[in-house]
């Protein structure tokens, strides 16, 4: 039987179990580790800190609401660094599900009196302020449980020294102004 499209915009022709009526039944009908959806953030602003407590780093967050509480969110935080010589400093990712408030994802186990982390921030100890860095991290979030919107975030503090994010200390012609930015990826569990 042919399909057809009559005036009214009703389809005919069309057997049970042809076509799926719901994103739902396509969703699961993907493999295990096909990626359902992909978010992706371009921070190009810059951004300086001193503090010593975790605080934003702004402009490196997003936000995805996964198609399946069972489905696995790829974190990935790319950063252009610079930094004061002598710079000691980390980063980590914080989760926030809706209606909950933000906590850390994971971290690194404790090891004697090391800052539990995702990633340090450290620039050589004698020309770091004239260098510039390229650091990245990624998570897989398999917590979530939640058909809701999940954002995730950046945030840093320094032990000592000053954290540029997209810029070197130094302002030279020598000097790069580059990218950072945030991706998530749901993948099909």
């Amino acid at each position: 039987m042919p399909i057809a499209i009559n005036g009214s915009g009703t389809v005919t022709g069309i057997s049970t179990g042809g076509i799926s009526d719901t994103k739902a039944v396509a969703d699961a009908a993907m493999p295990a580790g096909s990626i359902l959806q992909v978010v992706h953030v371009t921070k190009t602003d810059h951004f300086t800190t001193t503090s010593t407590t975790y605080t934003d780093v702004t402009g490196m967050a997003a936000s995805i609401t996964p198609t399946s509480a069972n489905s696995e969110i790829i974190v990935r935080f790319d950063l252009q660094l610079g930094g004061s010589s002598n710079l000691y400093a980390h980063a980590k990712c914080q989760r926030l599900i809706a209606g909950g408030s933000y906590a850390d994802l994971q971290k690194g186990d404790t090891v004697g009196q090391h800052e539990r982390a995702n990633m340090n921030m450290d620039s050589d100890v004698s020309y770091g302020y004239v260098k510039g860095y390229n650091n990245s991290f990624s998570l897989k979030d398999s917590t979530h449980n939640t058909t809701s919107q999940i954002t995730y975030k950046l945030v840093c503090h320094c032990s000592a020294g000053t954290i540029y994010v997209n810029r070197y200390h130094n302002d030279s012609t020598n000097s790069t102004a580059g990218t950072s930015s945030v991706m998530l990826m749901e993948v099909a569990a």
